[in-house]
């Protein structure tokens, strides 16, 4: 029996695919070779730019150290795993953070963007002297992102670290939060005066435990407490009280763009500026929000913190411009809020006693 017409045609086919899937095989193998060499590259590379930033921030006067580097993630990433990071800031806040170890994870087509991880303790401290203030963080979640500048310098640091442990050094007092979130942004510029933005932050915690309960009265628990600043000015070089002063003198402020509290029966949130007086104690104005307003009286009332006569005279007041956004929610009081003198008040009646900042 001959063959069919079709049979040659068959085979021929046959063969074609075969080659054609080896030509795709080669080719696969060929691309996953050289993405192996250009893996392997940048994982070397990625060692010797650390080393690189390491010396560079070394020179502007920074304290900057690790003990090991190990580089994995093959092949989608570059996961960087760096043990007992160390940096030091060479400014007047004197600032200390060092930890167990740092992962990061870097992926190709947006080097500038790196997922972050803080597993372990950490350590962070700011200050000097009697003023020093170290803190032994452990969070639950221990995420970050963090956002480069083309010459490698941080552009943006955003945390969502969950639930987080603050062991104050040396005395141990505990500080827990369920829930705690901040985003950093710093900005250089070259001669900054007082009115350019020189760093931005927001924050928010959720249930927070203190290891104590302050003398207001309001208790240990905070519920909520958030806060968007963009500070104005730059301190200078030198002790952290004089550096301060100078901040001060030239202008420097703090523009408050919301900060929200709920603690105890008082809900408050308002925005403003603030700045320091000639003995460092608050001064500034804001616009703020209260609700709560009568119970939180009471309680300072009742923890010796303002007079009965003072504390009739402020409801008062206040239940005169008191409005209720909705039926059956409780009444709200927008009032101004300044702090001069060594005093807060509020709509023009003395509050609290505003203490200096203990710097050293």
């Amino acid at each position: 029996m001959g063959l069919s017409p079709a049979r040659p045609a068959f085979y021929k086919g046959r063969i074609m695919q075969r080659r054609v899937a080896v030509l795709v095989g080669l080719t696969l193998a060929g691309l996953s070779i050289c993405w192996s060499a250009v893996w392997l590259f940048i994982a070397h590379d990625i060692d010797a730019r650390l080393g690189t930033w390491v010396a560079q921030r070394r020179a502007e006067g920074m304290a900057a150290s690790y003990r090991d580097l190990a580089v994995g993630g093959f092949p989608f990433s570059w996961k960087v795993v760096i043990d007992e990071p160390s940096l030091s800031g060479a400014g007047a806040t004197h600032w200390h953070w060092s930890g167990a170890s740092v992962t990061a994870r870097i992926r190709p087509w947006i080097r500038h963007d790196v997922a972050m991880s803080f597993p372990g303790e950490h350590r962070l401290g700011v200050g000097e002297g009697t003023a020093a203030q170290m803190h032994a963080i452990v969070a639950r979640q221990p995420t970050g992102r963090l956002l480069l500048e083309p010459d490698g310098r941080l552009a943006e640091l955003s945390l969502d670290l969950g639930d987080v442990t603050l062991r104050r050094l040396p005395d141990g007092s505990v500080t827990t939060v369920q829930q705690a979130k901040a985003t950093l942004r710093p900005h250089r510029v070259a001669e900054p005066t007082h009115s350019t933005d020189t760093f931005d932050a927001t924050v928010g915690l959720h249930e927070i435990t203190l290891p104590a309960a302050p003398p207001n009265g309001f208790g240990p628990r905070i519920a909520r407490a958030e806060a968007d600043l963009n500070f104005k000015g730059a301190l200078p070089a030198g002790r952290l009280a004089e550096a301060v002063a100078v901040w001060r003198d030239d202008g420097g402020t703090i523009e408050i763009n919301r900060v929200a509290v709920v603690w105890g029966p008082l809900d408050v949130d308002g925005s403003g500026t603030l700045a320091l007086d000639d003995e460092l104690r608050p001064m500034g104005a804001f616009t703020t929000r209260l609700r709560g307003y009568g119970a939180a009286i009471d309680t300072l009332v009742g923890a010796g913190q303002i007079q009965p006569r003072q504390a009739a005279a402020i409801k008062i007041a206040l239940n005169l411009l008191a409005r209720s956004a909705q039926p059956g929610t409780p009444s709200q009081v927008t009032v101004p809020v300044t702090a001069q003198d060594g005093r807060l008040f509020v709509s023009g009646f003395p509050f609290l006693r505003l203490a200096p900042l203990r710097l050293e």
